[in-house]
């Protein structure tokens, strides 16, 4: 799985949590990196996680650090 940040950003995505390192560099320690745990029984790894951005009204005083080199 390679991502790229807008990929990911666009929510549609989730990463396992044991498959972390295959996040885009960016990612570890965005505020908008969320976890979720899915209960369905049958899923090996319940843990995903995903970008909550485009989920979100905008912020636009906090970029995420994926945004941060195309500001203005």
């Amino acid at each position: 799985m390679n991502l790229t940040p807008a990929e990911f950003r666009t929510g549609q995505h989730s990463v396992p949590l044991h498959l972390q390192e295959e996040l885009p560099d960016c990612c570890p320690g965005c505020p908008y990196l969320a976890q979720e745990e899915f209960t369905v029984c049958f899923i090996d790894a319940p843990f995903y996680l995903h970008c909550v951005y485009s989920w979100t009204e905008p912020d636009h005083e906090k970029l995420p650090p994926c945004l941060q080199d195309e500001r203005p």
